[in-house]
């Protein structure tokens, strides 16, 4: 697909399916965003890449007639692709999210040596091949695994070989990466295994948005992480200055600070009093500051109230969007509790009271209160 794609808001809580209840005046309203659909993949929360001539599920046809009412069509008709912004996105994972996956593999995975991969949907190991992955990794022992940004890094020893072998993953809107025991079925939507000693390890991902791959290429271009000494103040209000993005825009830049996305950077923004409109370069030195100790604080939060929670790593159970994952028990209404204003839109907020507003930026949505944050 080709040309600017047309950000058209979506009132379904639940994915493309209801878009066909868009109405004509929504399609109206749409606003141009400079996405394309390789960008869109990694967006997450609400962005649907739509092109005029593919039916999106069963309200595909109820959807591209309503956008035709508007301004949209008229994209459309011109063979443009759309942007479908969900209202109620779906919660990616972010740095927290990662962050405690990788502390619940690691131990599990511990000096387990690989007997077999299979690729079951080339396009997550993309550049790698099953055969490259499958050579690398066949009589690999485990060595370690971190987190880099929102990234995990896999790292495996082949005996008699020398130099380790990186195997870079990254969930995508959906993925979820876990054992289970060899005798059990595969998931349906199992789109990497590897075979260990009594399990399987388990990389499913039923949007294929995510990565399983030897090419480490997103990982190098990562900027530091939020407590390195080189995310500092300083370095922090110096890359601000030179950017005439929105703040909120520049803060999910990943060559500025890696792990960042839509959940954390409008958390920190409403703690540090900073409306996200705001120009990165008009932000003023005490407000950056604020910002950058917002930015470690909410993450912080975040990663220790995910490592103290039974989450359901597998989504056996009801998915509650608890930590992105689920509860083992479910519990949702502590998930929206710890946030502030993601996902908040309407309601009060919690220190003023003012209503919750919701905009949508670089094909986005952001949440802010426009009492407190200017």
């Amino acid at each position: 697909m080709s040309g600017k794609p047309l950000a058209v808001d979506c009132p379904s809580p639940v994915g493309p399916r209801n878009c066909g209840q868009l109405s004509a005046a929504s399609a109206s309203e749409a606003v141009q965003t400079r996405a394309d659909s390789s960008e869109a993949s990694f967006i997450g929360e609400r962005v649907i890449i739509v092109s005029p001539a593919t039916q999106v599920s069963r309200g595909g046809a109820a959807l591209r007639r309503n956008l035709n009412a508007g301004n949209s069509g008229r994209a459309a008709r011109r063979g443009l692709p759309v942007v479908v912004l969900l209202r109620h996105p779906w919660r990616v994972p972010e740095l927290p999210e990662v962050e405690v996956l990788v502390r619940h593999l690691a131990p599990l995975l511990r000096n387990k040596i690989v007997r077999s991969v299979a690729v079951r949907k080339a396009k997550v190991a993309r550049p790698s091949t099953e055969r490259e992955l499958r050579a690398a990794l066949t009589g690999a022992r485990f060595v370690r695994l971190a987190r880099r940004g929102k990234y995990l890094v896999f790292t495996w020893r082949r005996p008699g070989r020398a130099g380790d072998v990186t195997v870079t993953g990254h969930l995508g809107m959906t993925g979820r990466m876990y054992l289970l025991p060899k005798r059990a079925p595969l998931p349906k939507h199992a789109v990497v295994v590897l075979g260990l000693c009594r399990n399987n390890f388990i990389y499913e991902d039923p949007r294929q948005f995510g990565r399983f791959t030897l090419d480490d290429s997103a990982v190098r271009a990562l900027g530091p992480e939020p407590w390195d000494r080189a995310f500092s103040v300083e370095a922090f209000t110096a890359a601000l200055r030179r950017s005439a993005q929105a703040i909120k825009v520049k803060l999910l830049d990943q060559s500025l600070v890696a792990g960042i996305g839509n959940i954390y950077a409008s958390e920190a923004l409403f703690r540090a009093g900073i409306s996200p409109r705001r120009a990165a370069r008009r932000v003023r030195a005490d407000e950056v500051a604020r910002l950058h100790a917002a930015i470690r604080e909410v993450l912080a939060e975040a990663i220790e109230c995910g490592s103290t929670i039974p989450l359901d790593f597998a989504g056996d159970g009801k998915r509650d969007g608890l930590f992105y994952y689920g509860a083992v028990e479910g519990n949702s209404q502590f998930y929206q509790e710890r946030l502030l204003v993601y996902d908040r839109a309407g309601k009060p907020c919690v220190k003023c009271d003012a209503p919750i507003n919701r905009l949508v930026q670089a094909a986005r949505s952001t949440f802010f209160c426009p009492q407190c944050q200017r």
